[in-house]
């Protein structure tokens, strides 16, 4: 039998072994050799040419070969003249970086022969691994380990060692910051605020909105450094951002926000800087304009001052338009919502990062719910403002601090750390004012109806759910011979949180009966007037909010029968149609508003509503939160009533145990009123997944008393 050989291919950076054996081959040991081979870090057959291809061997990848009885031919079959020099395989182990050109925030690091495991523990959390290009992407500031030196086992260039160092590197504490960022009024900072303002200056007279005070300080406190504007919603971040934006003689400023809000964004920009006025850069008169760019439009011409304004959904699936963005080099960044950013490896938070890394003046992120549930999801608003180096000391230096991971991967918060976190934040990260703190605002309360309902429909929904669980339990029975084991179980059950979805939706069919006729007589209570133009006026228009797609259609297709006149704003509404909507709502013109939480949750003012009935909500206290105070904000003249639908003997009864359960994790960050549950119901809260398992690991055991019985008859 032939000696099993291999051979040196690929890169220095990209190192690749190619195993011949035939098939009976068996190690020095007396294994069989294919057995081994499977078990090597990095590994893939090629049928084609008959070869296994290696790419992970573990740190010692000559021991490795001599044990398996492979024989190692060095002499080089790529076309890398550097790979010809190289005498021992262990000069291609250690893992090497370079910085990205087009991302000079990322860092771009094979695991040549070390494999995967290994460099991705050297890394650290913040590695993400890109299947396409075979790579690591790395923040930059996580180049170095937590005493800001290179981290050991990677090869890096010194030049990359300078830029991680500058990227950590600390801004200066402003003395004053902290205080005014959590201050009502500049009159309540007193000596603190005269400080900053020494520091950074004025909101300069040409800004064209009035501030009420908390706006002016929290601009000031955001100019000198505290760049996540984290007010709670409904408190006008907007105007204090612009304003921040001003402070810093902007000249280019570039807004990123969701699609739902550019229209809104606009009209905000152009309100505070009336025409005539000094343009953002230096006091300097200039003509100044804010443009949108959006889909199915032509891109308008970026002006030489002023704004542009850009959706970040659009941003992400257009290459060019970043590009463009880049070429017209803004000086400043706000970017909305900067929680939709929260997912480090998703597209979207990705190229956001990517434009902030390039603008060199202030960047902002507004996010009156920066966490939705765990602290892991700071990370992403926190690189984009700049923040996550120069405070925390990058990715992995926060994530390992303030969070955990458990044996699947998913972040976990450590409770024990968030006062901690809380207090950083309040030092140097944050503006965070609460509206009973700055606002005479009316009361906003919660109340729950609790409605029964046919069930029929959700049972119908659970048994198919059932019925697609058992299907795949089944194929796996019959594809492996065997019933899955708890480790696969967990996996399909992450895989499967769709199915969760479909049982959720149901719940919210079960209610739209009820709730159009909650909604039918409630709008015959509510009283009417006449305008001067003779048109009727509603005097407390009720919001009602939907989630799924199908319970938005079903409620839009109800309501307006039962009421007449009424509105929807869901997905596939038109930000034109979604502006007249609003706008007639807040003169008193619409009796009812269907809304979808993930359509119209930001970005909207409806403050001529009083009221508002959720026949859904969502697993996030954040998103309910947001779509609740549409109505209770800047402008709210009325107490503000919040009415949850829950239908007992349906998922109903997990959403209210889940949000309760996140409440009380993020009031020890974000402070009070986070729990937005309105009915308790005993027993733990079962997280999405794990219905999912459990409804698994029932169809298991009945498949196992079935085979029982069967080998018994």
């Amino acid at each position: 039998m032939s000696t099993p050989t291999a051979y040196l291919t690929g890169t220095v950076t990209h190192p690749v072994l190619r195993l011949r054996f035939s098939r009976g081959a068996r190690t020095p040991d007396g294994l069989p050799l294919l057995a081994q081979v499977k078990q090597l870090p990095g590994r893939r057959w090629l049928p084609d040419e008959g070869v296994w291809e290696v790419t992970g061997t573990g740190t010692r990848p000559q021991a490795t070969m001599d044990r398996l009885g492979v024989q190692v031919d060095m002499t080089s079959m790529a076309s890398d003249p550097r790979l010809a020099r190289v005498r021992r395989l262990g000069q291609l182990v250690t893992p090497v970086a370079k910085r990205s050109k087009s991302r000079p925030g990322v860092v771009l690091v094979r695991h040549r022969l070390a494999g995967f495991e290994e460099a991705r523990m050297r890394l650290g959390a913040g590695a993400v691994w890109d299947r396409q290009a075979g790579r690591f992407e790395v923040p930059l500031g996580d180049m170095l380990d937590a005493d800001g030196h290179p981290r050991a086992g990677v090869r890096m260039s010194e030049g990359l060692v300078r830029a991680a160092k500058a990227a950590r590197t600390a801004q200066p504490v402003i003395p004053g910051a902290s205080e005014l960022a959590s201050a009502s009024s500049m009159r309540q900072a007193g000596r603190h605020a005269e400080k900053v303002i020494a520091r950074v200056g004025d909101v300069p007279d040409w800004f064209g909105a009035c501030l009420y005070p908390h706006q002016r300080a929290g601009a000031l406190a955001a100019a000198a450094g505290h760049r996540l504007l984290a007010d709670e919603m409904g408190l006008g971040k907007t105007l204090s951002a612009l304003a921040a934006v001003a402070i810093t003689g902007t000249a280019r400023l570039l807004v990123i926000c969701p699609p739902v809000a550019l229209t809104s964004w606009q009209r905000q920009t152009a309100l505070s800087k009336a025409a005539s006025v000094p343009a953002w850069g230096h006091g300097q008169r200039a003509e100044t304009e804010a443009v949108i760019v959006a889909p199915g439009r032509k891109t308008p011409v970026f002006p030489d001052q002023g704004a542009v304004i850009v959706s970040d959904s659009l941003l992400a699936s257009r290459p060019d338009l970043v590009a463009r963005v880049l070429d017209w080099a803004p000086d400043s960044l706000i970017v909305d919502e900067v929680h939709r950013h929260k997912t480090w490896a998703s597209k979207r938070s990705g190229v956001v990062r990517d434009i902030a890394w390039a603008v060199p003046g202030l960047r902002l992120g507004l996010s009156g719910t920066p966490m939705f549930a765990n602290p892991i999801e700071l990370v992403g608003p926190l690189a984009i403002t700049g923040q996550l180096d120069s405070v925390f000391g990058g990715f992995d230096q926060f994530a390992t601090r303030y969070a955990r991971q458990d044996k699947w991967g998913r972040w976990h918060a450590r409770k024990q750390r968030l006062g901690e976190l809380r207090r950083v934040f309040d030092e140097r990260v944050w503006v965070r004012r609460v509206k009973d703190q700055v606002l005479d605002l009316p009361a906003k309360t919660r109340q729950d109806l609790i409605c029964d309902v046919d069930l029929s429909a959700f049972r119908r929904a659970h048994r198919a759910v059932q019925d697609k669980i058992t299907d795949w339990v089944d194929q796996f029975h019959q594809d492996s011979g065997r019933l899955p084991d708890e480790g696969e179980v967990a996996g399909f059950s992450r895989d499967s949180i769709s199915l969760v979805s479909n049982l959720r939706q149901a719940a919210g069919l079960a209610k739209v009966q009820a709730a159009t006729d909650h909604i039918a007589e409630w709008v015959a209570q509510c009283g009417t007037s006449t305008d001067e133009q003779g048109r009727t006026v509603y005097d407390r228009p009720l919001v009602v909010w939907t989630h799924h797609n199908a319970v938005s259609e079903a409620m839009a297709a109800a309501v307006p029968e039962a009421v007449g006149d009424a509105r929807v704003i869901m997905g596939g509404t038109s930000n034109s149609a979604r502006t007249r909507i609003v706008d007639d709502f807040q003169a008193g013109l619409v009796p009812v508003l269907v809304a979808s939480i993930t359509a119209a949750g930001v970005g909207i003012t409806l403050t001529r509503g009083c009221d508002a009935l959720f026949v859904e909500t969502d697993w996030t206290p954040a998103l309910v939160q947001q779509a609740e105070d549409r109505c209770h904000r800047i402008g709210s003249d009325r107490p503000v009533t919040v009415t949850t639908m829950v239908a007992p003997g349906t998922l109903d009864e997990q959403v209210q145990k889940v949000l309760a359960d996140k409440g009380e994790i993020l009031e020890a960050f974000m402070g009070p009123g986070q729990d937005v549950s309105v009915v308790e119901f005993e027993g733990e809260h079962v997280a999405p997944a794990e219905i999912v398992a459990d409804m698994t690991r029932r169809v298991l055991r009945r498949m196992s008393r079935s085979q029982t019985v069967g080998r018994a008859a």
